[in-house]
């Protein structure tokens, strides 16, 4: 062994026992870690219509401050506030009494994944069996993390371990109520239009706002040519591919035969609107997309780029949008600066591109005498006669099957690209592996050693009990379209294998849904061992065993929703609870824009410190503790009094500047201060004389108004923007 190459085992083996000491001291993958119970339930007949009748609901889902944001894991931020809000979008069918008179509820919320205890505690909280709600999340990595309910995702998922309790009830409740309101507005008679399209009819490559981040793993796959050639028809040589790069964008990989970088990406888009006599009711957006522009360091819970697109939508049809994410594994926007702006940009060109796809004709129409049918299957990969597919033995196919205890690669632990944590440049990356094994093929545990092959670190850091041990399946038949739910991130050539030829607007794939166990990439890309195929815990035979399941659910796994049952109890491992919000949040800033700076930039790049801000205090009593205090709501008023802005629109950032304890106030209650900022192209700031106004459970003397203000003269620095009330004092 060379110096160099021990001095890295060397490192590696340093870094992997800090991994596990820090495990340790927090508590982590304890065998012996609390559990959260979800108590028995009983489940109610909805008495059905002559018609299929349809609702949707949407709900305020922004915790406070002082949560770690989830997705990033350890590369991930502690917010400090928000920039737009965090929603639940719910979206509930049921059929008319002669089609079945089953019922389905379909649930987007801005969360990077649901964890299987949420989905069943909603399911609980709105008296639905489980097979009844498919509960998604749009994976913004801008949600908070800590509410998981397997302890691995709580203790790497975001950057700080351990659940919060709080947290994880505050989600229910609110989600449980997107849920409720969509159940009781369903009416009929319903129909549903079917629309399909791709995302960049409109300008072709040079307008695509999406590239494949794992293009060498993609052209693993044997079929790679057909892939590219039915996703995007029109080659590309590498000097095209080239040209086609964005200034800050990864220079690598642009020179690779047929330019998977642009092309291997499924642009396929649909849209499903329900309506009733009275009008639209909303629109299920189906796509495949990480939202992950914005930079993984902004300490703001958002979003992102598909909640800008969501809320135009909203503003400019009415009624619910909600974004169903698709096989996004390897796809990720074309980020760069990965500031507020480009957030914006991408956002405002999604939307574009579904309002294009809204334009088009239907490709179905699914009537109000249709019928609903789902079928479901909750399976558990330690048994062995759940983790085989077929499981009939008058099949000749061959069988496949999950591994039986999960296992996290090394190359999981250095992030994909563009998000690389520390560890990737000391050996957690693409190609580190060990001899093949029966279940896991050539994966090599994220924390062992080949070394010291005996010494099995992972197995006390991230045991198999700290992953999920359910995996929960849905098939739903709305007429003759077809929505289809795993809990995984599908890779894009993992979505084509399980699509099996059915066309977009004929079949849509949710993934993240009701449970979230990782990666799932194909035989052929696991053998690469990268990011996706080190997350893809269940083995290379993972994507196989989906296509399989999916296929044979509507044989084998026939749900009635619609029936009086009780459902039986459940018990989650989600680790050692932690204390978080907004006195973890540390002492307090000396700008409302402090740790903004990369996020929140003038057209050069440079940091933007005078767009204007407004100061207020808040103080939590009686029944108002920080999460009732999130039902504030910031506007910007005109000189007239009219409403111009609010903290929905993406264009007001509201953050905490100071949490003082009771024992800290001379009221002997806590209080917190709060500013809100409101930004827009410095080049044309609003003319004219504006207002903050803010209210909410959190000011007991009624709503603060700042006095006026011009943004022309805060930008030009006639007004300081610091610990002041900017435009003037309150």
């Amino acid at each position: 062994m060379s110096r160099q190459s021990g001095s890295a085992a060397a490192t590696r083996g340093l870094v992997a026992a800090a991994i596990v000491a820090a495990a340790i001291v927090s508590g982590g993958c304890s065998w012996f870690a609390p559990r959260l119970p979800i108590a028995s339930y009983p489940v109610k007949t909805r008495p059905p219509e002559g018609f299929l009748i349809a609702g949707a609901g949407k709900s305020d889902i922004t915790p406070p401050p002082g949560f770690p944001t989830g997705g990033h894991g350890p590369a991930g931020s502690l917010s400090r506030g928000s920039w737009g809000r965090l929603h639940a979008r719910a979206f509930y069918l049921q059929a008319g009494a002669a089609a079945g008179g089953e019922r389905i509820a379909f649930v987007s919320a801005d969360l990077f994944a649901i964890p299987g205890g949420l989905a069943r505690a909603v399911a609980r909280e709105v008296g639905l069996p489980a097979a009844a709600l498919v509960l998604a999340a749009t994976h913004t990595h801008h949600g908070p993390g800590n509410y998981l309910t397997s302890e691995t995702y709580n203790q790497f998922g975001s950057a700080l371990p351990n659940f919060s309790p709080e947290l994880f009830r505050f989600l229910t409740v609110r989600i449980a109520g997107a849920v409720a309101q969509a159940i009781h507005s369903a009416k009929g008679p319903a129909e549903l239009t079917v629309r399909t399209g791709v995302a960049i009819e409109k300008g072709g490559y040079d307008a695509s706002i999406l590239r494949n981040r794992s293009p060498r793993t993609f052209l693993m796959n044997r079929d790679q040519a057909e892939l590219l050639a039915g996703w995007n028809p029109a080659g590309l040589d590498a000097a095209a591919c080239g040209r086609l790069r964005h200034e800050g964008e990864n220079a690598t990989d642009w020179d690779l035969e047929g330019c998977p970088r642009i092309r291997a990406v499924d642009q396929g888009l649909t849209a499903v609107q329900l309506s009733n006599p009275q009008g639209a009711i909303g629109t299920m957006v189906f796509f495949a997309a990480h939202p992950t522009v914005l930079d993984h360091g902004a300490p703001l819970y958002s979003a992102d780029f598909v909640g800008v697109a969501l809320g135009a939508l909203e503003r400019e049809y009415g009624g619910t949008f909600g974004f169903f994410n698709g096989a996004e594994g390897d796809v990720t926007p074309r980020r760069t600066l990965r500031d507020l702006a480009e957030v914006q940009q991408i956002g405002a060109a999604f939307a574009v591109s579904v309002e294009d796809v809204l334009g088009r004709s239907p490709v179905r129409q699914i009537p109000a005498t249709a019928v609903v049918k789902v079928a479901y299957d909750n399976v558990r990969p330690r048994f062995l006669a759940e983790n085989r597919c077929p499981r009939s033995p008058k099949s000749g196919d061959s069988q496949v099957e999950l591994a039986q205890i999960p296992v996290f690669g090394a190359a999981g632990l250095g992030g994909g690209e563009d998000d690389r944590t520390v560890l990737y440049d000391l050996g957690w990356r693409e190609g580190a592996r060990q001899t093949p094994s029966r279940q896991q093929g050539p994966k090599l545990p994220a924390l062992d050693s080949k070394i010291l092959p005996f010494f099995k670190i992972t197995w006390l850091v991230a045991s198999p009990n700290s992953f999920p041990t359910e995996l929960p399946f849905t098939s739903v038949a709305l007429g003759d379209f077809t929505v289809a739910t795993v809990p995984f991130e599908l890779s894009t050539a993992a979505g084509q294998q399980v699509r099996a030829g059915r066309p977009h607007g004929t079949f849509e794939l949710i993934g993240l849904a009701n449970e979230y166990s990782s990666y799932a990439a194909t035989p052929d890309e696991y053998v690469a061992q990268d990011y996706m195929g080190a997350s893809t815990l269940w083995g290379v035979d993972q994507v196989p065993f989906t296509a399989c399941k999916l296929n044979e659910l509507p044989v084998l796994a026939i749900a009635a929703t619609n029936r009086d049952e009780q459902v039986k109890a459940e018990r989650f491992a989600p680790g050692k609870e932690g204390i978080f919000g907004p006195e973890f949040a540390g002492d307090a800033r000396l700008a409302a824009d402090e740790e903004l700076e990369k996020i929140l930039l003038l057209s050069k790049g440079v940091a933007a410190r005078r767009f204007p801000c407004f100061l207020w205090d808040e103080s939590l009593t009686g029944n108002v503790d920080d999460f009732a205090a999130t039902a504030r709501r910031v506007t910007i008023l005109d000189d007239a009094g009219r409403e111009v802005d609010g903290d929905g629109s993406f264009r007001l950032i509201t953050t905490l500047m100071e949490a003082k304890k009771a024992k800290e106030s001379s009221d002997g209650k806590p209080h917190r201060q709060i500013s809100a900022t409101w930004f827009w192209p410095p080049a044309s700031p609003p003319s004219g004389l504006f207002r903050f106004r803010v209210e909410g459970p959190g000011l007991p003397g009624g709503p603060v108004v700042s006095k006026p203000f011009s943004p022309a003269a805060v930008l030009g620095g006639a007004t300081p923007c610091g610990r002041c009330v900017c435009g003037g004092g309150a």
